[in-house]
């Protein structure tokens, strides 16, 4: 390692070392954030991650974004005993012992009630019955102090009943140490460690009064007393205590061993924090106003560390001080807690001779060293320094208001570079390899020898071709290239031609710079140009490609306003913005936001203000003042911590969770909502939250920071999960993740025996069912089989009498007749026989073709439209072979054939017949004209003549065709209509509707 790295590396580690806590800060949480009240007299986090805060006026659950209060409710025997509280213990159960002003209470997190426990009878009529001490022992009794100065052991059976007893040593004060084993017994002025069996190892002799609360603390190494007056330390193997601390003003309330070298102190006067080595070294921290990041109040009442490591500083007044401690990375420097540091922003930094240099509003200062180096000169003391730079043993200082100071390293000599410089107000003094020095100022850049001789300016509008108005910051790259930015984006100098080629901002264009407005250029490892700008976040130039892309809020950086950037070999980079230091990866893509709660004094930077030691120490100029830290020192957040249930849901009624539990849910909870939290008090707001419910769901879902809540409706009955996992934004995820197991039970009729119970219930019902329906049907066909078997018997039989017999007599009457007839004919028989026997002749045939038209309508089960059509057409034909003077025409049109009942068929027919019949013998018609349309769902029959016609409205005795053919049409549902009138002929309208439905 070069000697010069050396020294520097001792001189750093030496600074720090002695002043590391003095760069603390603290994030505040008062009754504004929701706690109950702002003196705190104890912490304690629970095995859950939550933290529990005792105030004077109830006990708080903190889970990092809200307060959780309990208080005395009167009249209601499970609320908290007294809102005085004063200690906490959790024991192995996770129960909370509370000692309170006037008693114990214990609170039970799975039945979510407090339970009032008394010591001795005394208690249920005083009214203070304060509890000094309450500690657990190795057998996991609660060991209590009262305020009687007695000892109480006490234990919880496996009914849930409190037993208690007196201590074996019956009075005083007890603490324990499970790692080392040991108890302390505090008594009077004496102080006695003894072993698990309570027999004595060393006995220890404090002068003064004892505080009513004596206080002990174990460290792996050496234990720590404290009487209220005096603190004294105790190491192994040791027979005399070290005093350490001695109160001036009021008393020692709290200590706290952060680690085991560190020994936080709370006193009246602020707290004190020792370095506990071989030599004991303490500081001091205490309140100073208008020091928002500072401590709150001087009165420190409690003093703890969590399982993160996160100091937690409680006050009388003044609500919880909350600090990630000396160790987080960040290192805060203020006027506030350095005299040496003059009050106003920081806005340059430089490394001379192994001293940082710190230029302010009010004068350059040295943040770590009164001792002045010996070219040091008074003029610096006053002057607004905006920039600083080293070139070969001068000196330059950028002024807002006294052009570039250069101070002579060996003798201190002081002089002014203005030569040609049109503006006092300097942005930027950049040291180029040949040593020459560009200067960025509000009207130009300008180019100077190592002596302060100017070479060159470049103004806008001039032959340059520079189109800034003013420039902030001037860049020499690795491959040799030149390039500056301010008012007009980003420039690159063609040396030989000296005139800038620019990169300014257009609209809808990516590959052009964000915003026209820079503060700094930086060039990455990779050597890409990353343009800091004051409203656009970062534009990165790909030099080889000459294109850009963006890092801005819109892909996850805080705020668009970029001052400066700082680089690390590993892949990181370095962002000072308005609202808090950003680490980007290039790798990863992911950006990490430290902010005030991360240890920042400051989350607003300044123009210019970046600085990168040869150490890799990186310094960003802040308005209070400036932030160091090494990158490497930046630690990951705890990734072991598991998420917690805050609250618990079921059909939108509360309900207790314990963790580790077996949820069990009734039939009928079908709404469950998780409320939840990380125990991350640092990073509350920076956390990103995926849950799922396996058995039902595999996906993880989000769910915003601000709402923190999982709802399951219509749950899936059987096992379940419910699994929560979290991540800080940049971080990876978590490695707990908080499972949930749930068993949702069925309701009797979904469970498998009821349903084989029902299923086979079912079946057998079903089965009678059909048996019986079948059965049924089976007995209606067979009567209908037999009743159709019956009833075409007797139709074959009526048909075969019919025709045997009456036709067979009809048959030979009619041949008879036709016999009769011709003979008469021969004889010349006078006409009225002849025409008598002819009518007689006529109406056997008449009967003989009714005859069978009933046998054709007896012997069909249906009939179609087409073979009645045939009928009537038959009908027609033998009319007309009766007379030469009529002609009957049959029309028919269909869109399908229909089947006719035969009762209705026959109806049809004899209307029809007796219809043809009426207009053949009657109208002296000339032609006769049928015409049947059938057209679902109705069948129309129209039969029209053009004979003499009659009035319709006169009615003649002893004709009663025409009511009988409106009565047949009648029975079958048709309609029957007769249009006639003198020397109108006759139409017959028959329509038979909704035949196909």
């Amino acid at each position: 390692m070069p000697l010069r790295l050396l020294v520097l590396l001792l001189l750093f580690t030496h600074q720090f070392a002695m002043g590391q806590y003095n760069y603390l800060s603290f994030q505040q949480l008062t009754q504004k954030d929701g706690l109950s009240q702002n003196t705190v007299n104890a912490f304690l986090q629970d095995r859950e991650g939550f933290m529990w805060i005792a105030t004077q006026d109830g006990l708080n659950r903190y889970d990092g974004y809200r307060f959780k209060v309990f208080r005395q409710i009167p009249g209601d025997s499970t609320s908290l005993c007294d809102n005085f509280v004063l200690q906490l213990v959790e024991d192995s159960k996770g129960r909370i012992w509370i000692g309170t002003r006037n008693g114990l209470t214990v609170y039970d997190k799975r039945k979510g009630y407090f339970k009032r426990v008394y010591l001795d009878d005394r208690e249920r009529q005083q009214f203070h019955s304060k509890i000094r001490s309450i500690t657990i022992d190795h057998k996991g009794n609660i060991v209590v102090s009262s305020a009687a100065g007695n000892l109480y052991q006490l234990r919880i059976n496996d009914t849930g009943d409190i037993v208690k007893q007196l201590h074996p040593l019956k009075r005083g004060v007890l603490y324990y140490n499970e790692a080392s084993k040991t108890y302390a017994h505090w008594s009077t002025t004496e102080v006695q460690l003894l072993n698990q069996n309570l027999q004595r190892q060393q006995i220890l002799q404090l002068a003064g009064q004892v505080h009513e609360s004596p206080l002990v603390v174990f460290a792996s190494a050496y234990t720590v007393f404290s009487n209220g007056k005096y603190c004294v330390l105790l190491r192994k193997q040791s027979t005399v205590a070290d005093t350490i601390y001695t109160s001036s003003k009021g008393i020692i309330r709290s200590i706290h061993i952060a680690n085991d070298t560190t020994l936080l102190v709370g006193t009246d006067a602020g707290l004190q924090i020792f370095n506990v080595t071989e030599q004991v070294k303490g500081y001091q921290i205490n309140k100073v106003d208008r020091d928002r990041s500072g401590l709150s109040s001087d009165q420190i009442n409690a003093v703890y560390t969590d399982r993160q490591g996160l100091w937690w500083i409680g006050t009388i007044g003044g609500g919880i001080n909350l600090s990630i401690g000396p160790n987080a990375g960040f290192q805060s420097v203020t006027a506030f807690r350095n005299p040496r540091l003059k009050n106003g922003p920081v806005w340059a930094f430089k490394q001379v001779d192994g001293i940082l240099l710190a230029g302010t509003s009010n004068g350059l200062c040295i943040p770590f060293t009164d001792t002045k180096p010996v070219w040091w000169n008074s003029a610096l003391d006053t002057v607004f320094i905006t920039s600083l730079e080293v070139v070969r043993d001068q000196l330059w200082v950028g002024t807002r208001y006294n052009y570039v100071l250069t101070v002579d390293l060996n003798t201190g000599q002081l002089r002014t570079v203005s030569e040609q410089m049109a503006s006092k107000s300097i942005h930027h003094i950049y040291n180029d390899n040949d040593e020459s020095v560009w200067v960025s100022t509000w009207v130009g850049l300008y180019h100077y020898t190592p002596e302060g001789t100017l070479i060159r300016k470049y103004v806008m509008n001039d032959s340059s071709e520079l189109k800034f108005g003013y420039v902030t910051h001037a860049l020499r790259t690795t491959s040799g290239s030149f390039y500056v930015c301010g008012s007009g984006g980003l420039a690159m100098l063609d040396e030989s031609k000296q005139k800038f080629i620019s990169y300014q901002h257009e609209p809808g264009n990516i590959n052009t710079p964000a915003y026209n407005i820079t503060n700094s250029i930086s060039e990455d490892p990779e050597g890409n140009i990353w343009c800091a700008t004051m409203g656009g976040g970062v534009s990165i130039l790909n030099v080889k490609t000459k294109t850009f892309r963006h890092l801005n809020m819109s892909n996850g950086l805080i705020n668009n306003s970029v001052y400066g950037c700082l680089f690390t070999n590993d892949g990181r980079e370095w962002m000072s913005t308005n609202e808090g230091i950003v680490e980007y990866s290039s790798k990863s893509g992911t950006f990490k936001t430290f902010q005030s709660r991360h240890g920042l004094a400051s989350e607003e930077f300044a123009v210019n203000a970046f600085y990168q030691d040869e150490l890799m120490r990186c310094y960003f100029g802040a308005a209070q003042g400036f932030v160091m830290y090494h990158p490497d020192e930046i630690k990951q957040p705890a990734n072991d911590v598991k998420p917690s249930i805050t609250g618990f849901r079921v059909n939108y009624k509360e309900r207790n969770y314990f963790e580790g539990e077996l949820l069990q849910l009734l039939p009928e909870e079908r709404n469950i909502d998780f409320e939840f939290a990380a125990p991350e008090f640092i990073n509350a707001d920076q956390i990103v939250y995926h849950y799922r419910l396996l058995g039902f769901d595999s996906i993880w879902r989000e769910t915003p920071v601000e709402q923190r809540i999982a709802t399951f409706t219509n749950l899936p009955y059987g096992e379940t999960i419910f699994e929560l996992r979290y991540k800080i934004n940049g971080y990876d995820w978590n490695t707990a993740v908080l499972r949930v197991p749930i068993y949702h039970e069925m309701p009797f009729y979904l469970t498998w025996w009821f349903l084989l119970i029902a299923a086979i219930v079912i079946i057998t019902i079903l089965a009678l069912i059909i048996r019986y329906l079948s059965q049924r049907k089976l007995r209606r066909q067979l009567r209908e089989l037999e009743v159709r078997q019956r009833l075409q018997d007797e139709r074959e039989r009526i048909a075969r009498d019919l025709h045997d017999n009456v036709g067979a007599q009809i048959t030979y009457m009619i041949s008879s007749l036709d016999n009769i007839s011709f003979k008469l004919e021969q004889h010349q028989v006078p006409a009225p026989a002849i025409e008598k026997v002819e009518n007689l002749s006529e109406f056997a045939r008449t009967t003989m073709e009714q005859l069978r038209s009933s046998i054709w309508a007896m012997n069909s089960e249906q009939i179609k439209l087409s073979e009645f059509v045939q009928r009537i057409h038959a009908h027609a034909q033998r009319m007309t072979e009766h007379s030469e003077h009529i002609d009957i025409n049959v029309q028919y049109s269909h869109v399908e054939d229909i089947d006719l009942a035969p009762r209705v068929a026959m109806e049809l027919f004899r209307v029809a017949q007796e219809a043809v019949t009426n207009s053949f013998k009657h109208s002296g018609a000339g032609e006769i004209n049928i015409q049947i349309e059938a057209k679902s769902p109705n069948i129309s029959i129209t039969i029209r003549d053009n004979g003499t016609g009659f009035d319709t409205t006169v009615k003649k005795n002893g004709h009663y065709g025409l009511e009988n053919m409106k009565t047949r049409m009648e029975k079958i549902g048709a309609e029957f209509k007769i249009v006639s009138g003198l020397n109108k002929g006759t139409t017959v309208y028959i329509t038979l509707k909704d035949y196909g439905k």
